[in-house]
């Protein structure tokens, strides 16, 4: 299995929708491979879902959770502004630790 996380920060908005964007961003900005928009139909809350993958995410695995939950955030910031830097949950999958 190769190296790989999911970033999910989850938002009481899809706030970059009012900002003109569609929540997908591909090839970057760091340390994402690609992130799409995961909010769910009814628009109960705002969802990112950011897939991290090879170096990067061998380089974040070595963080304290801490840590790479601020390199996510400022990743989401970079691409969908200072808001994405305050989700009301967050939530990641490291598939690298998985037996």
């Amino acid at each position: 299995m190769g190296s790989s996380i999911k970033a999910f920060p989850i938002y009481r908005t899809p706030f970059w929708r009012k900002r003109g964007l569609n929540g997908i961003v591909q090839n970057g900005p760091p340390p994402f491979a690609l992130v799409v928009d995961n909010t769910p139909p009814d628009n109960s809350s705002g969802v990112l879902l950011g897939f991290i993958q090879d170096v990067e995410a061998r380089r974040l695995s070595r963080m304290s959770p801490a840590r790479r939950k601020t390199e996510v955030l400022n990743g989401f910031a970079v691409a969908f502004g200072e808001q994405a830097r305050h989700p009301i949950r967050y939530l990641e999958q490291n598939w690298s630790t998985e037996p």
